[in-house]
């Protein structure tokens, strides 16, 4: 029964933690340079090194691990 009234906690902090990670990280692309914000789908389920994440380039279209980066503030 412990589990059951501690999993709601730990799921919804997952949650939040993963929610802040995706809002205050943007990612740059080896090839052409653009700095771009992916899915929240597609950064989760990307192969990931700790900074850097295999995705698509929206400007370029080519797929690399491209460099994790702090957020443009707005």
């Amino acid at each position: 029964t412990p589990l059951f009234i501690v999993s709601p906690f730990i799921i919804s902090y997952a949650i939040g933690i993963t929610r802040y990670y995706y809002k205050k990280v943007e990612f740059i692309c080896p090839n052409c340079q653009n700095q771009f914000r992916p899915s929240l789908n597609k950064v989760i389920t990307a192969k990931h090194t700790m900074k850097t994440r295999r995705l698509e380039c929206p400007n370029c279209h080519e797929t690399n691990y491209c460099i994790e980066t702090p957020a443009k503030t707005k």
